[in-house]
């Protein structure tokens, strides 16, 4: 069984060369206008992040079970 913990229990050096830090304020509009849209796409809306962080390259799914 595998041991789930958080990035703030991880070795400083081991996030920061294949991790970057996505900083909080970032927002978008996520949805989609009437005429374009699923049900369950309504209403366009702004959506606001706080920080995380982020794989510097994509890495596949296969890569991560």
């Amino acid at each position: 069984m595998q041991q789930m913990i958080s990035l703030n229990e991880l070795p400083q050096k081991s996030i920061v060369p294949e991790m970057v830090l996505i900083s909080s304020g970032f927002s978008f509009e996520m949805g989609a206008e009437l005429e374009e849209v699923n049900n369950d796409e309504l209403p366009v809306h702004t959506v606001d992040l706080d920080g995380f962080y982020t794989d510097v390259h994509g890495v596949p799914n296969t890569q991560c079970s």
